[in-house]
């Protein structure tokens, strides 16, 4: 009998418990909105809005993710923004950089942005704001460095255009680095697009390979093309940033795994909803990263691709 009533005891203080915290907990009124924007049909903006969604799909929260292209996109951004996201995910550099200028207060996680501090998405190097945080597009160094000697592994002199006020630290780690490898890098500075041209010049007899930085004057449409016909012409071979470089005809790249990269920043937008403020959520890199190559690249440049890297890498071309 004692038994009996210390169990109905115990079990009515377990449902009091639980009505307690049924009625403790609030009940939203709205479903969190959270606005995924990306520009242009690019297969590695494609494959981060997929590992967005999944990630989405699984999780535990009302969410509801409206995802617009913004190049496609016909009205204002100030209608892109009418809905009042609780959330905006940017993919690319470029859209993190209008959003942040256009919606200075509004809440955002980027993703697959270069140099967030050298572009001014953020205030300080690798730190979030109190309305910024995100997956960075950038690969360590030593990665880079690691997979440069995998597949160059006779290439010295690295040649690198770069401008100062954007890329100076980068270059400065770069070359500490690849000095300590026994590597030299012939770098310089360019004030502008127009300086492009003669600083190919420069170079031209006095490197084994041209590697391509993410530096906002180098990466102008006109120097990209003159950079990339320059070192075609030339057989030398190009370290690319990214898959469309490989695909005109650089001979690699070192490229994340946008679709685990679109999850990490799904992941850091769920925190935002569950209360946390961005400046709380670490800047993270990458978690994965592969070698995208271009075999006839490589073949007319009498480079023969490391078994490994064609058993793990992704071979593309024009």
């Amino acid at each position: 009998m004692m038994f009996l009533m210390d169990f109905f005891r115990m079990s009515m203080r377990r449902l009091l418990h639980i009505l307690l915290l049924l009625f403790m907990v609030p009940i939203s009124s709205h479903a969190n909105n959270i606005l995924v924007l990306k520009r242009g049909a690019m297969s590695d903006y494609d494959r981060a809005v997929s590992g967005i969604t999944d990630y989405f799909s699984q999780y535990g929260t009302d969410l509801q993710t409206d995802i617009k292209d913004i190049s496609t996109f016909k009205g204002s951004l100030s209608t892109l923004l009418s809905g009042n996201p609780d959330v905006i995910l940017t993919i690319g550099t470029k859209v993190t950089k209008l959003i942040k200028e256009q919606a200075p207060n509004q809440k955002i996680v980027f993703v697959m942005a270069y140099e967030p501090y050298s572009n001014k998405i953020l205030d300080q190097e690798g730190q979030p704001t109190a309305t910024i945080t995100g997956v960075t597009a950038d690969i360590p160094i030593e990665q880079e460095l690691n997979h440069f000697q995998q597949m160059l592994p006779e290439a010295k002199r690295i040649g690198v255009l770069y401008n100062n006020n954007h890329s100076h630290e980068f270059i400065t780690e770069l070359t500490e680095k690849a000095n300590s490898r026994g590597l030299e890098v012939v770098g310089i500075d360019v004030e502008s697009s127009r300086n492009v041209p003669t600083a190919l010049k420069q170079i031209e007899n006095n490197i084994d390979v041209f590697w391509i930085v993410a530096d906002p004057t180098i990466l102008e449409r006109n120097s990209r093309k003159q950079i990339m016909l320059f070192w075609i012409k030339k057989n030398i071979p190009i370290v690319g940033i990214a898959a469309n470089y490989v695909k005109a005809g650089a001979l690699y790249c070192v490229s994340i795994d946008s679709y685990e990269a679109g999850q990490q920043a799904a992941r850091m937008c769920a925190g935002v909803v569950d209360g946390l403020g961005p400046v709380d959520i670490p800047i993270e890199s990458p978690n994965k990263f592969k070698v995208v190559y271009n075999s006839e690249a490589a073949g007319k440049l009498s480079i023969k691709i490391p078994v490994e890297v064609i058993q793990t890498g992704q071979s593309i071309s024009k």
